[in-house]
């Protein structure tokens, strides 16, 4: 797949999840187009609206326009719900619209830098996170903390998980935030959050993955 249409594909899933993400996957809530497209970091509109018209032709969203066909209210629907949550529970496997999310947001390279046939060389490379990023991160490391039970030492996957929880607070809180951490462990977060033992508090924290994976691409 070409670089353009993968940013194309990108664009479309960060935009469906974050729609999930402020509805909560409820699909009778509407979300204000202009709050979605700046949720989204999306700062053309032209793209904007062109993701909208792909997820509205393959009906995994309802929207309600105003002039120039510009997106004025949007709305997930159940196939937009299937969609993400399939993502989620499987993000090495491409869904029916998407490729897997671990192929769009990890492997894709944005930010990244490679060398080739050097010796003895250095790079430094600098990556700029989306507006807002860092405190979505915090929000959902408290969220987390909240949620994860008391007295769970003798449990492996609620230790995992809050060894997980307690790096991301450390890079919430650093004034120069890893995304390569970010994404590894929110990655294990959501591998943990995905098994049954994890139970309704897996479910609902794994509804904030694949935005926040989004964001620190």
């Amino acid at each position: 797949m070409n670089a353009l249409l993968k940013e194309k594909q990108k664009t479309r899933l960060t935009l469906l999840h974050k729609l999930y993400e402020l509805t909560n996957g409820d699909q009778h809530k509407y979300i204000n187009g202009g709050e979605l497209e700046k949720a989204c970091g999306i700062s053309d509109t032209d793209q904007f609206k062109t993701a909208v018209d792909y997820l509205e032709g393959e009906h995994l969203v309802e929207t309600k326009r105003i002039s120039m066909g510009i997106p004025a209210l949007l709305r997930i629907k159940h196939a937009g719900v299937v969609e993400v949550e399939g993502a989620f529970l499987k993000p090495n496997e491409p869904t029916s619209h998407f490729l897997p999310v671990n192929v769009l947001y990890v492997n894709q390279m944005v930010g990244s830098s490679i060398q080739q046939g050097t010796t003895n060389s250095t790079q430094t490379s600098t990556i700029t996170l989306q507006l807002g990023a860092v405190e979505e991160l915090r929000k959902f490391v408290e969220l987390a903390s909240s949620l994860i039970p008391a007295g769970n030492a003798n449990s492996p996957l609620w230790q995992e998980m809050q060894a997980d929880i307690e790096t991301l607070r450390a890079q919430s809180i650093s004034p120069n935030p890893k995304a390569s951490i970010v994404r590894e462990c929110l990655s294990s977060v959501g591998r943990l959050c995905g098994g049954a033992a994890a139970g309704a508090i897996g479910t609902q924290l794994a509804t904030y993955i694949p935005a926040l994976l989004a964001l620190f691409s």
